[in-house]
């Protein structure tokens, strides 16, 4: 059996950005071509340290995500997000979605359906 070795940087989509976000409430999930350029030059540098992947948090949101969860990202959003993928794999390093339950972000998801917050799964 062949071992197939893994190195995976892992990072919010807006912490390794050239401009700061300083004073907002983190993380800050932004996401621009400004911050595409900051990620595509991320992607470099890890494979040129030798990382093959890399776990991108925030690409679609870090808090409140929406009642209608499928309006979590906009048609611009996107568009940034497949050529961040495009760009990863073209370069061969695997990029990975950071999506988890987190322990904040669904607030608006259980008030508009509180039986939610009560285990009653229907």
């Amino acid at each position: 059996m062949r071992r197939i070795e893994q190195r995976i940087l892992t990072s919010w989509i807006q912490d390794i950005s050239s401009k700061p976000a300083m004073g907002r409430r983190w993380p800050v999930t932004d996401f621009d071509e400004s911050l595409l350029e900051d990620y595509c030059s991320f992607i470099d540098f890890a494979r040129e340290w030798g990382y093959n992947g890399i776990v991108a948090w925030g690409l679609f949101v870090g808090h409140d995500w929406p009642v209608e969860i499928e309006k979590c990202l906009t048609p611009e959003r996107r568009n940034l997000v497949k050529k961040l993928f495009e760009y990863a794999k073209k370069r061969g390093v695997a990029l990975y979605t950071g999506l988890g339950v987190y322990s904040w972000g669904f607030e608006n998801i259980i008030r508009a359906n509180p039986s939610l917050s009560q285990g009653e799964y229907v």
